[in-house]
């Protein structure tokens, strides 16, 4: 099996989406829509990748990506966002060194695969 992927996005049909493309291509990726049920999954598996979404229902993707961080700090993390000023913002917030990199919305599959390919 693959390297193991979890994608955290309260747009329930495209984690379902951007996880049955990466199943085609072999890794093995889990959705969730709920912050908290991501955290709970992070904290009893080990996951190769974090896609999170910059908008989560009560929350925000950059302190989840701080939390991921404290948990593990090798895992890659990529932020999910359809902002058009996302990297401006991740700047701002002084996290770009935590982050494996930025995936645009909405997802092109060729430029996912792309993007984790190397992680």
């Amino acid at each position: 099996m693959g390297k193991k992927i979890l994608i955290i996005d309260d747009d329930i049909e495209l984690g379902e989406e951007v996880a049955e493309t990466l199943r085609d291509e072999g890794y093995s990726a889990t959705n969730v829509s709920e912050p908290d049920k991501g955290e709970k999954l992070i904290d009893k598996d080990a996951f190769d990748i974090i896609i999170v979404d910059y908008k989560l229902p009560g929350s925000n993707g950059i302190d989840f990506l701080r939390k991921i961080k404290q948990k593990n700090p090798k895992v890659n993390v990529f932020i999910a966002s359809g902002r058009p000023f996302i990297e401006e913002i991740i700047e701002k917030e002084k996290v770009s060194h935590l982050l494996a990199g930025i995936i645009h919305k909405p997802f092109n599959s060729e430029v996912l695969l792309e993007k984790i390919k190397d992680f």
